[in-house]
Parts: structure tokens; C-alpha cells; sequence
């Protein structure tokens, strides 16, 4: 099953032109939101028909840097940025942390980012960022294994 971690509140648009792009069978989706994000997200009826007609298995969180989110973004197949500027300081801190992570435990998978077309340069200065912070041993690895992508 393909593991795909939505970094963002309004990710469900985004996930369902991911499906749309990217014929998967086996995805599971995990949307790591703001504080708000479980009632936001649930109380939108649209949002959840959307989800239930596409068959898509999910689980939202609160960002809150709890360690259950870090791991799902270590073990994540690929990553999808949704409000990069809006949200630049949150996935910062996130990346961070979850980079040399996954560098030392998960070194061999590369990682997929996508970002919506109109983000572009948020995306490319938010992973700059990050880059910037890492030690040789994540930096290598950075290099390596991950790929922006446009979506």
C-alpha cells in the first residue's frame, strides 16, 4: 500500500488530482492539519463524500509534532505540499525532524514532494530551508532520494 502524507488543511483537492494523475490502487492518504483540522475537515459533508466516493482510506491529525505524524512522515512514500507559505514555519520544523530521521532509518526509499503548480517557489525555498539545517549525513541523503515534483 502506497503511504501518501498531505501536509495541510485544503489537501483534499490536492489528494483527489493526485488519484486522478496517479491510477494507485493501494493508497492511504494522511492529512496532517492545523489545530482544526479533525473538525474542519469531517464537518465538511462534501469533503467526506468526496473521500467516501473515491474509496480512499485516511486519517486525519492535529499538527501538533506528535510522534505518530513525524512517523508517518518518515515512512511516507511521498509527501503532498498544500499551503507551503501559508503553513512555511509548521512544515519547516516537521521536515526537519522527519529528514535526518528518515535518513538514518529509512535511507534506501526515496520520497516524492508535490506541490500545486502556483507553489512552486514556496516549494523550492521551503526545502532550501530545510536543506540548510541538515548535517552531511542527511544532507547526502537529501541529494539522493528526494524528488520535487509538480502536481
Amino acid at each position: 500500500m502506497k503511504q501518501i502524507v498531505v501536509l495541510g488543511n485544503d489537501g483534499v483537492d490536492m489528494a483527489m488530482s493526485y488519484l486522478k494523475h496517479h491510477a494507485i490502487a493501494q493508497t492511504y492518504f494522511t492529512f496532517i492539519g492545523d489545530e482544526n483540522a479533525d473538525e474542519n475537515f469531517m464537518r465538511d459533508e462534501d469533503t467526506g463524500n468526496q473521500l467516501q466516493k473515491a474509496g480512499l482510506q485516511f486519517t486525519c491529525r492535529k499538527s501538533k509534532g506528535e510522534p505518530q505524524d513525524c512517523h508517518a512522515l518518515v515512512y511516507a512514500d511521498e509527501v503532498l505540499l498544500v499551503d507551503v507559505d501559508k503553513r512555511r514555519k509548521q512544515c519547516t520544523d516537521y521536515l526537519k525532524a522527519v529528514f535526518l530521521m528518515r535518513a538514518k532509518t529509512n535511507a534506501g526509499q526515496p520520497l516524492t514532494m508535490w506541490y500545486r503548480k502556483e507553489e512552486q517557489d514556496q516549494a523550492l525555498c521551503l526545502l532550501k530551508e530545510v536543506h540548510q539545517t541538515m548535517q552531511e549525513e542527511g544532507s547526502a541523503w537529501f541529494h539522493q532520494m528526494v524528488k520535487l515534483q509538480e502536481l
